[in-house]
């Protein structure tokens, strides 16, 4: 037997003060006698399942569930080739994976989702006197697997990334002999997907030490872990397919649209006609539609460089090692693509924001020459109208009289000039108001 005190430690992570239906959903599936109570302690210590959930106190949006699974029987091996498959199998059994995956859908009252993720350790010690080789390691690296038997995001070669264990005593740091911590694979998904697998080696006058590191509200790994855990939950959240793509890529798609549609109104790519009112209605209606996804994308841009800045200091504590270092790198990465995002997403947002402006501003202009154009139209009939009342016919007859026409009382002559007159008046009105305006 290489190796002892082999078990299961799994951390469920969610909203602060919103877990106790994920705790509940699984003290159910594993028969859990107060599995329907509020308690904080579901365990069931002769069956060695602990179960209880946390409040970290330097997180204050989070709640833990915790979950620790070992052999319970004392006259059955301890060797984690015998214990991890068996729990590997009473996961499955339970019909955890389903549970997960319906806990992934859990919301509350302001539709956020409850349910991050969670992590499997496979821990043990290895037996007294044994060495930890490289065909130990091999074999314990075949076995830790996702508990639901899915494959891992590469089976062919797990992540493998690793770091010397280290215990913390108040301020004081201090190396567990032996100890190891590997990473495994990562989440790739929602629900039962959402697994993040390690693998835990400590000699067995260090497995007290081990189980501290790892298990409990005050575990050294637990806060590194919970604000990756967060930094995957709002990556996955916005990158995978729902159903049929992802935030992300529709995100980007409905920026590119609004970005093809600003140029008209800037210059470039001229159309064929000038753009009409409906275009601009359309190039708002985008950009609105850009700006409301750009609020969510803003949030979590936000959150994610706060996970960056949090990692740090525990990332030093848990201690600097290629485990830490690719952990620290993700969280980097899907800060920085939201980084960039944002750089582009505001420049094209801006240059709609101009384009709408320019364009309204012209359309204004337009209405509003339409409307002086109307107005002096409008002027001018009236101008005619009282023309045509003051100079009657008598009137009429009366000027041609004055003209010297015989035809003074030819009523075809009075209405003839009744017409030039109100013609002439016309023009002199409308010139007079085009002088104005352009004056003006």
């Amino acid at each position: 037997m290489t190796t002892t005190k082999a078990g299961l430690i799994i951390n469920f992570y969610g909203r602060r003060d919103e877990m106790l239906p994920v705790q509940q959903k699984i003290g159910q599936a594993l028969g859990l006698p107060n599995a329907s109570t509020h308690n904080i302690d579901m365990s069931d210590e002769a069956r060695k399942i602990f179960l209880y959930r946390s409040d970290p106190p330097s997180a204050e949006d989070a709640t833990v569930v915790h979950l620790a699974l070992s052999e319970p029987s004392p006259t059955v091996s301890q060797d984690a080739p015998t214990v991890w498959p068996k729990l590997c199998q009473l996961w499955k059994t339970h019909d955890l994976p389903r549970i997960l995956d319906e806990c992934a859908t859990l919301k509350n009252s302001k539709h956020e989702e409850i349910f991050w993720g969670y992590s499997v350790i496979f821990q043990a010690a290895l037996a007294s006197g044994q060495r930890l080789t490289e065909a130990i390691r091999s074999q314990l690296f075949k076995l830790a697997r996702r508990p639901d038997h899915t494959e891992l995001a590469n089976p062919a070669e797990p992540l493998a990334y690793t770091i010397p264990l280290m215990t913390v005593a108040g301020k004081q740091t201090s190396a567990i002999e032996g100890g190891c911590l590997w990473l495994i694979d990562t989440p790739h998904g929602h629900g039962a997907a959402s697994a993040t697998i390690y693998l835990a080696l400590a000699p067995l006058k260090e497995e007290n030490a081990l189980v501290s590191v790892l298990h409990g509200a005050r575990a050294n790994l637990l806060m590194p872990d919970l604000i990756a855990h967060k930094s995957y939950f709002l990556r996955l959240h916005y990158s995978l397919p729902q159903p049929t793509e992802s935030l992300l890529t529709l995100y980007k798609t409905r920026i590119k649209e609004l970005q093809d549609n600003i140029g008209p109104f800037l210059g470039f790519n001229p159309p064929l006609s000038p753009p009409l009112p409906k275009d601009l209605a359309k190039l708002k209606f985008q950009y609105a539609q850009v700006l409301y996804v750009a609020s969510l994308f803003e949030q979590w841009r936000f959150s994610l460089s706060e996970q960056v800045e949090n990692y740090s200091p525990w990332r030093n504590q848990l201690g600097i090692g290629t485990l830490t270092d690719f952990q620290f790198q993700q969280i980097k990465i899907a800060s920085q693509e939201l980084e960039l995002l944002f750089a582009h997403e505001k420049q094209v947002l801006q240059s709609a924001q101009t384009a709408i402006t320019m364009e309204q501003v012209e359309l204004n202009q337009q209405q509003e020459e339409r409307g002086q154009r109307v107005e002096r139209w409008l002027t001018i009939a009236g101008v005619a109208l009282a023309i045509s009342q003051i100079v009657d016919a008598t009137a009429a007859g009366a000027i041609l009289g004055w003209l010297g026409s015989a035809s003074s009382d030819d009523r075809l002559w009075q209405l003839g000039m009744q017409f030039v007159i109100t013609i002439t008046t016309m023009i002199i009105v409308g010139l007079a108001q085009h002088w104005y305006h352009r004056k003006n």
